[in-house]
């Protein structure tokens, strides 16, 4: 997917894309996450907008605060 989105900025707009990350709880809201983001993101024109959970504790989920990474 992430080669159609570069091919699209290549061939089609030339500006940049922006991607929407939904950061959940202990499971993708370490560091690592964010580093592993960066390097797929290297070298191309985009964005990227992280967005904590606000998940439902009734479903026994805890409510992500955000934090600096």
């Amino acid at each position: 997917m992430l080669t159609a989105c570069w091919h699209y900025i290549d061939q089609q707009n030339g500006r940049s894309i922006t991607f929407e990350y939904v950061m959940l709880d202990g499971v993708n809201d370490k560091p690592e996450h964010a580093r592993q983001l960066a390097r797929l993101m290297q070298g191309h024109p985009a964005k990227l907008n992280l967005i904590p959970s606000m998940c439902f504790q009734a479903l026994g989920i805890a409510v992500l605060r955000p934090r600096p990474f």
